[in-house]
């Protein structure tokens, strides 16, 4: 399990698409993420919430192009960023 990434499960219903296909550990509510379901995961996000890819985001991320990095939209997808970073 060394090659996978942890993350708690979302409980908001809109994002109960993005959960398909991670495997879950019943007894603990876990869902364990590959690397490339991490990525596709954060991708899928930027996409949804900022109407840009992963790879654009990051791009903008590191360039600071972000004016207001405590929006909520933002967060979600940069703590995604991290976790695709793992």
């Amino acid at each position: 399990m060394a090659d996978q990434l942890v993350a708690q499960p979302d409980t908001d219903q809109r994002d109960l698409d993005d959960r398909q296909g991670s495997s879950e550990d019943l007894e603990s509510g876990m869902s364990y993420l590959t690397k490339e379901e991490a990525e596709d995961l954060f991708d899928r996000q930027a996409r949804k919430y900022l109407g840009m890819s992963g790879v654009e985001f990051r791009r903008q991320y590191h360039a600071g192009a972000f004016d207001d990095p405590c929006r909520s939209d933002f967060i979600r997808v940069y703590f995604l960023m991290r976790l695709a970073d793992e």
